[in-house]
């Protein structure tokens, strides 16, 4: 097996994060990916995980409110897929802390229309989870955004400038 998505390798990836929120949201979204039958695949520096303890408290919440929308994006969108496949990768540069999550998916994903209130490949009633994801961006100077195709992945990055 993969060293890299073994039980332990999560759990020492993870105990680069202090206790709270953000540490509890990855375990239970990490679980839900197990249940699921979704590989996932974790990174989180040491420095990452020093730069997210110093960050205000309201920030801190924003940051937890778009991190579960979007792992539950990509959950959803590795379900449709064949390969099931999740990438989380926390880490810092240029005193930027960088959140990036990539996932296989399925049905083709229209890049224009992602963020963009009620879009959801998911059915009626879905859809508004990016729509707040791009509310909270909008009103915090500080966190950035966006969303690429790249090898068969959609990736979905959040910037956090510290």
């Amino acid at each position: 097996e993969d060293h890299r998505t073994s039980q332990n390798y999560e759990i020492r990836q993870l105990a680069n994060l202090k206790e709270g929120g953000i540490k509890k949201l990855l375990y239970y979204k990490i679980d839900k990916m197990k249940l699921k039958n979704i590989e996932c695949n974790l990174y989180i520096t040491e420095d990452a995980g020093n730069m997210i303890e110093d960050l205000h408290i309201n920030e801190y919440k924003s940051l937890t409110k778009i991190l579960g929308v979007l792992l539950d994006n990509s959950i959803d969108g590795a379900l449709n897929s064949d390969e099931k496949e999740v990438f989380l990768d926390i880490k810092e540069s240029d005193n930027k802390l960088i959140f990036s999550i990539s996932n296989t998916y399925g049905d083709d994903i229209s890049l224009k229309k992602i963020g963009k209130s009620k879009y959801t490949t998911k059915g009626f009633g879905h859809g508004f989870g990016l729509s707040l994801v791009n509310d909270i961006c909008n009103k915090n100077n500080n966190i950035d955004f966006k969303t690429i195709k790249e090898n068969n992945m959609i990736k979905q990055e959040i910037i956090v400038n510290i």
